[in-house]
């Protein structure tokens, strides 16, 4: 059940019951307070594995490329083109929001909990002095540590 008492700026909440981040009313990530260790607030790759999502970026774009480079061929005589290969360039969307994801440094709340680590990020905010009275009130309200 979510806790009424918590402070919330874009899509980080924190309270007592733990650290979220959310997407509306819905918790997308969740760490319960009694597993965090501690909050650290950094600016860097809002993802959580950067190298992973970067690859996976990198071959998706590669592959959304593919069907320009078979017509291309096609066009020159070398081959033929069959035009449901246009729809792998599609991948081009999810290609650049990862390579968005890991690339583009955003501002965040690292969650150093016993097992692992997450990371809470701000999307659209980009106000270090709003972000840091956040997580400051948010600290000493809820009691998190540095």
């Amino acid at each position: 059940m979510p806790d009424d008492d918590f402070l919330q700026l874009e899509s980080v909440r924190l309270s007592a019951d733990g650290a979220a981040e959310m997407d509306g009313k819905r918790r997308i990530i969740f760490v319960p307070r009694a597993e965090i260790e501690r909050l650290e607030l950094r600016h860097g790759s809002g993802s959580e594995r950067p190298i992973v999502t970067t690859i996976l970026g990198l071959a998706l774009l590669v592959l959304s490329g593919v069907p320009i480079w078979m017509f291309m061929n096609a066009l020159r005589g070398n081959g033929t083109f069959e035009i449901k290969f246009m729809t792998a360039f599609a991948f081009i969307i999810p290609a650049l929001w990862l390579l968005d994801l890991s690339l583009r440094r955003r501002w965040m709340i690292v969650v150093h909990a016993r097992k692992d680590r997450r990371k809470l990020v701000f999307h659209k905010t980009n106000d270090r002095a709003e972000i840091e009275k956040f997580f400051s009130d948010a600290r000493s309200r809820f009691g998190y540590g540095g």
